[in-house]
């Protein structure tokens, strides 16, 4: 059943080029305001248990911090119900953990959401689809057409049976880039005679390894993290490749599991269900029940490079109808887990400019202006914390 947006505005057609969470959430913004939302996203969709194969970051830690459940909550009535029915937890104070080099630390009264990707997605995508004005089609987007220095159309090649199909087009008002750290849009924006954004850089070069394993019942504490500063002896000998570890993750999450996340440097071998349950025995008491009950699955890895920003040099502006958002605007260090919150922050500055607006696509500079000034505050604070 679809469910029926509230009215609308001016905007009649807008392309979300992606999927992802900020694809979504962008699509679910854009859908109190416009006549029609498409979502192009080459992949199929998460089926709630695994992720998409352009998400690999996916298959490891993902939570909905404090800051995000409001406006999350505001767009999707009883997604928070509807998440814990489907075995997410909720870590509210007194059930969350943190220390440094195994001893406690204060962690401030919040309460945070625990659940993998793929369920987080696919319930958000659930909903999304639901809309009435909102279709979404399987396609491999390949450029923005423009015309008088703004973007009128999407061309695409849509998944048809077993395979791409012949390219098309959609013409739209409103273009928005959600594609990820993956983005082309520089290379089309070049093509199209525009200035390209800008990319900063941060080198990160972490590496981490994350297993599934079994637990019993709700455990008292459902998320900790124990981080470790450098020359600490707390990091044991059976880290990647014998080098230490910078923290070990474990989030209680749906199926009765428990998500355990060994972090460390730009190493490359997968470590073992094992090697996690050994590392684990010399932490605190938490990570040591995280690990004790049956190994599902294998292990994953992940190695995160850098972080990038993109943006614009002053005095220089986007076509007309053209936004980004998400990832494509800031990647940010995983452990941080600043990545949902980034996207709910920017949609939500994307809410507030097309309600205030009589003219939202005449005034997006100013939303581009406000909208990286907020990421910049985060970009700021990962900066601090590498």
């Amino acid at each position: 059943m679809k469910c029926v947006t509230r009215a609308r505005g001016p905007v009649r057609t807008v392309c979300v080029l992606g999927g992802s969470v900020a694809g979504l959430l962008a699509a679910r913004v854009l859908s109190d305001h416009a006549e029609r939302v498409v979502v192009l996203e080459r992949d199929r969709p998460a089926d709630g248990t695994r992720p998409r194969p352009s998400v690999p970051q996916g298959r490891h830690g993902h939570f909905l911090q404090p800051q995000t459940l409001p406006p999350v909550e505001q767009w999707f009535p009883g997604i928070t119900d509807d998440l814990l029915g489907l075995g997410a937890l909720l870590a509210s104070p007194g059930h969350h953990e943190l220390f440094v080099d195994g001893s406690p630390i204060d962690f401030p009264p919040v309460t945070m959401l625990m659940a993998t990707r793929p369920l987080l997605e696919n319930e958000l995508r659930r909903r999304v689809e639901s809309l009435t004005n909102v279709e979404f089609l399987r396609a491999r987007v390949t450029g923005v057409a423009f015309a008088d220095r703004a973007a009128r159309a999407v061309t695409y090649h849509p998944w048809e049976g077993d395979g791409f199909a012949e390219p098309r087009s959609v013409e739209a008002d409103l273009v928005v880039d959600a594609m990820g750290r993956g983005s082309r849009l520089a290379k089309w924006l070049e093509k199209g005679g525009f200035p390209v954004p800008d990319t900063q850089r941060e080198t990160i070069d972490v590496h981490y390894t994350t297993a599934l394993f079994a637990r019993a019942r709700v455990p008292d504490v459902t998320c900790a993290l124990d981080q470790f500063t450098p020359g600490s002896t707390r990091p044991l000998e059976h880290s990647h490749d014998g080098g230490p570890l910078s923290a070990v993750a474990a989030y209680a999450v749906e199926d009765d599991q428990w998500q355990v996340v060994a972090i460390g440097g730009p190493r490359r071998r997968k470590i073992s269900h094992q090697d996690i349950r050994e590392i684990c025995a010399g932490l605190p008491k938490v990570f040591q029940e995280a690990t004790e009950g049956e190994a599902i699955g294998a292990t994953e890895s992940f190695s995160y490079a850098q972080s990038t920003r993109r943006s614009l040099r002053d005095g220089v502006r986007f076509p007309g109808g053209l936004l980004d958002i998400g990832d494509c605007v800031a990647s940010f260090n995983p452990v941080h887990g600043q990545g949902v919150w980034s996207a709910v922050r920017q949609a939500s500055l994307l809410a507030d400019h097309l309600t205030e607006n009589a003219d939202p696509l005449g005034t997006l500079e100013a939303f581009i202006a406000t909208r990286d000034k907020a990421v910049d505050e985060i970009w700021s604070s990962e900066e601090a914390n590498t």
